[in-house]
């Protein structure tokens, strides 16, 4: 009797006797079946003597290992499988080197201090989440991902992942980019729409007072980032020369944005330059959390405040979404979908504009 026929239903079996014993396989088509026995007879001529050279503890992992399998798999597909993420490397010493190879680029001129500063601190996020790569499953990291924040900040987050992933099966120390097993709609989730957080006029001149009574050193800071909507990791990059009073422009060089692209600002407010003016000796420094969270705690001042407090009142004074974004660099669409709903009346926003230093 041939090994391989064909029975009812269309399936095909295998079988064949072995010292008395009836071996029987059933399967769904001629080919499977030809494989099994190809397999079958392969495996009878196996060398024992590799069999032999085992300690009864493997031959007991593999036996074990047999009888776990998923439906369908080999042994060696599922060895695959499962460690197609995992590796006995470390986790920690991959993103450390990672890390030094953006280290160089930015060392060269080739990445921004801001975006360097990101990795980094996405980098030692990343260290305290995930100890080995086995930890590192698509389930876990799309988890990991989604707990970031909002979708923008969540995208930024993957891409910075997904590049470490990508530059370790590089190094071979993955097969896979774990990343690449979700689908990109997994990363996407319900947000509520963006909160505008600004300033109030009366709140705004109070706060402005007592800086330059408390904290007269951040004036100019927060004046840059109130009445011009300068981004504030941009500003303590700007440089005294960068003012050019006589014009009332502010050049900004390529390496101070986001985006390596040279801009003017023009057409600013008047009492920016009054400002600018009085405290242009003063240094171009950030507040430090401490201040920001207990000096200021009396304002109550929301995320951002200084540059959403700038679209939405200017915004406001002009209802010209092209000028708003050419000072703030935000697309006109974004200042309509964000800052429409949020405008006050002309009489408010030019009370703003009005600002001005009062010691």
């Amino acid at each position: 009797m041939k090994n391989v026929f064909k029975i009812a239903d269309d399936k095909w079996r295998f079988e064949i006797q072995v010292n008395g014993k009836t071996i029987r396989k059933t399967f769904v088509s001629k080919s499977e079946a030809i494989d099994f026995r190809n397999a079958f007879f392969a495996a009878r001529k196996f060398d024992l003597s590799f069999f032999m050279a085992l300690s009864g503890e493997q031959i007991k992992d593999i036996k074990d290992a047999l009888g776990v399998l998923p439906q369908g798999k080999t042994l060696l597909q599922s060895v695959q499988k499962a460690w197609e993420f995992d590796s006995p490397q470390s986790l920690h010493d991959f993103l450390d080197e990672f890390l030094a190879m953006k280290k160089a680029k930015y060392d060269a001129g080739k990445l921004k201090f801001s975006e360097f500063s990101q990795i980094k601190g996405r980098v030692a996020n990343f260290k305290r989440a995930f100890n080995s790569f086995a930890d590192a499953t698509p389930q876990a990291l799309l988890a990991f991902l989604l707990e970031r924040g909002r979708n923008k900040t969540v995208r930024n987050w993957r891409a910075t992942i997904s590049e470490f992933f990508s530059f370790c099966v590089n190094r071979e120390a993955i097969s896979s980019n774990p990343i690449l097993k979700i689908h990109t709609d997994e990363f996407i989730k319900s947000e509520t729409p963006y909160e505008i957080g600004f300033l109030s006029v009366d709140t705004a001149r109070a706060f402005f007072a007592f800086v330059e009574q408390k904290y007269p050193q951040f004036a100019r800071f927060y004046a840059l980032a109130s009445f011009a909507g300068i981004r504030i990791e941009e500003i303590p990059r700007l440089k005294d020369d960068y003012f050019r009073y006589a014009e009332k422009k502010i050049v900004f060089p390529a390496q101070i944005g986001k985006v390596f692209k040279a801009w003017t600002l023009e057409d600013l407010p008047e009492n920016l330059w009054v400002w600018l003016e009085k405290y242009k000796h003063t240094p171009l420094i950030r507040p430090s959390d401490w201040v920001r969270t207990h000096a200021f705690r009396q304002f109550n001042l929301p995320a951002n405040f200084a540059r959403h407090s700038f679209a939405t009142y200017h915004l406001s004074l002009y209802l010209d979404p092209r000028r708003t974004s050419i000072i703030t660099r935000n697309s006109e669409q974004m200042l309509r979908d964000h800052y429409w709903g949020a405008l006050v009346d002309k009489k408010t926003a030019k009370a703003y504009f009005e600002i001005l230093p009062t010691v």
